[in-house]
């Protein structure tokens, strides 16, 4: 990934010999501080809206957002309030958006894409984190050995969100007729809760789901990033292409562009930390004090996410390729946006170019 903080390094100032430079040297030491912090204020009283709402959620995947308000990055680029409001479910938190209530949302890409197509006032600005998480579970009785006993039990699965086109994807993978599989529509603690009961015999989770459902309801992981399927057990599963968005209310961003363009860059700066290795343990730590979670878990899920910043063909491609599969679902009426309609990368620009310069 390529760097997109720039750091500004004060060069060291020759030794002084002579009296009248070296007061003249004393006068500028003491007011550049003066100067410097003048100059900070203006640069935030420059923004023309100081205070941005986030919906969060205690995902590492939102880790960015995370770091950067804890480590006053924020404030540094004059955002001197942000707000968060925490959201236990996507649908909840793009109804917030929509309404106004919240500015900037980072969402898995179907919920979004989605909204889009149904001519939402929202857009795509840029992406948080790349998170391939999702799983297919199976209880231990459900007698699913290979993907074709699939057709033998019912499925859990969100309607209409990566979770389902997980699931149609590995359909695909595997030659199963997706419109015949029996899936039930659960929200991911409904499915939980339905595997530990056995109302169902599979379900699609991503984590903490995933790892409760293999503990308390001794669940197998027959797809995730490793197929346990007996057919072809051990070889790549990779099924995701959930991307974790970043998504601006259209009202929010044309009346203050220049704090969209301050949020990403910001935003960008937290990325950027959080891909050099170094800053792992500090970035852990940072998480888990925020968020509650313990150590432990937070370390064993945080290498399933990245964090790029580039919005390169690959992305482009698994935004086009959900936006098909909701197409061909019903879930979106008539012929689905392509990838660049649903994006408005103006801010992504600037930030990039802000950063850069």
């Amino acid at each position: 990934m390529s760097s997109f903080r720039t750091f500004v390094r004060r060069a060291a100032q020759p030794e002084r010999r002579t009296f009248a430079v070296a007061a003249i040297s004393a006068c500028v030491l003491t007011i550049s501080p003066m100067v410097q912090a003048q100059g900070a204020t203006a640069s935030k009283a420059a923004l023309s809206q100081t205070k941005v709402r986030i919906a969060l959620q205690p995902d590492p995947a939102l880790a960015p957002i995370v770091v950067a308000m804890k480590k006053g990055w924020f404030k540094e680029a004059g955002i001197e309030t942000v707000e968060t409001k925490m959201f236990t479910a996507g649908v909840e938190a793009g109804q917030a958006l929509v309404a106004g209530s919240i500015d900037v949302w980072q969402p898995a890409s179907v919920p979004a894409i989605s909204l889009i197509n149904r001519g939402a006032p929202v857009r795509i600005v840029g992406q948080g984190s790349k998170c391939r998480l999702e799983s297919l579970l199976v209880r231990p009785d459900a007698s699913v050995k290979n993907p074709e006993d699939l057709y033998k039990t019912s499925i859990a699965v969100l309607q209409g969100s990566t979770l389902n086109a997980y699931l149609a994807n590995l359909a695909r993978h595997y030659g199963l007729d997706f419109s015949k599989l029996k899936i039930v529509n659960m929200t991911p603690a409904e499915s939980l809760a339905a595997l530990i009961s056995g109302g169902v015999g599979a379900a699609v989770t991503f984590p903490p789901t995933t790892g409760k459902a293999m503990h308390e309801a001794r669940a197998i992981e027959v797809a995730g990033r490793i197929s346990g399927f007996e057919k072809d057990k051990g070889s790549k599963a990779e099924f995701s292409q959930t991307r974790c968005i970043l998504v601006m209310n259209e009202g929010f961003t044309s009346k203050h562009p220049d704090t969209a363009t301050a949020v990403l860059a910001t935003i960008m700066r937290a990325q950027k930390y959080l891909s050099q290795p170094g800053n792992t343990e500090e970035a852990q730590r940072i998480f888990v004090e925020w968020s509650g979670q313990k150590l432990a878990d937070v370390q064993a899920a945080w290498s399933l996410y990245q964090f790029p910043i580039e919005l390169d063909t690959e992305f482009r491609k698994d935004l086009a390729d959900y936006s098909t599969f909701l197409e061909g679902t019903g879930a979106i009426k008539g012929k689905a946006l392509p990838a660049d309609k649903l994006l408005d990368l103006r801010f992504y620009n600037a930030a990039l170019a802000k950063s850069k310069g």
